[in-house]
């Protein structure tokens, strides 16, 4: 049986997520759309992997690793960069 896909998977916990909270009442959409932006940073981190690791030149391959490092970096910043912005929301209203 095939594995599932990780990032797939936590994609799918978000809208979940987002949803429920939505049906409880909870005003947290940044969390579910944190979820969401992380799984996308971490894709394009593995497509960039992905690139680096098929090319033949050492130049290119070392910009397809460099810019797997800002997605990376990116995908790890989400979760407190969509914390901080909740917090000012709600000290703003």
């Amino acid at each position: 049986m095939a594995k599932p896909d990780p990032l797939a998977l936590l994609s799918v916990i978000a809208k979940t997520a987002s949803r429920l909270k939505r049906i409880l009442g909870f005003s947290e959409p940044q969390l579910g759309a944190m979820f969401e932006e992380a799984a996308k940073f971490r894709r394009e981190y593995v497509e960039c992997r992905r690139q680096a690791g098929i090319t033949r030149d050492p130049s290119s391959k070392a910009q397809w690793l460099l810019f797997a490092a800002e997605w990376l970096e990116r995908a790890e910043a989400a979760p407190a960069l969509a914390k901080r912005e909740a917090a000012e929301t709600v000290s703003a209203k």
